[in-house]
């Protein structure tokens, strides 16, 4: 029985060197039993749902590139960096998803 996923192309390069032998087991104790007890593969996503989820995606995967870039920058420093996070966040959830109102009813206690 063969899977279709097999997770030992992403531990085989700690075998080579690197990982301790404890964590070599680990992953092919993990492999085998997974094998061992046929555990069910799950379907490919379609390049059509990839690139729906990286669509929606897109505004929170720009937000450690403004943190770390603008801190590497120096554009501002590290509480600046918080604020400006902040900042792009509000503007996002008001702006563009529009959930900003859904969590603060949602929070609003009487």
């Amino acid at each position: 029985m063969r899977r279709k996923d097999p997770i030992l192309p992403l531990i085989s390069p700690g075998l080579a060197d690197r990982l301790p032998k404890s964590r070599k087991i680990q992953g092919l104790i993990f492999e085998w039993s997974g094998v061992r007890r046929g555990r069910q593969t799950r379907q490919r996503p379609m390049p059509r749902e990839l690139l729906a989820v990286l669509r929606e995606s897109v505004w929170a995967l720009l937000l450690p590139l403004l943190i770390f870039g603008g801190n590497y920058s120096g554009v501002f420093t590290a509480n600046e960096a918080v604020v400006a996070a902040f900042s792009y966040v509000f503007i996002v959830e008001i702006s563009i998803h529009g959930d900003m109102q859904k969590i603060v009813v949602s929070l609003a206690t009487i």
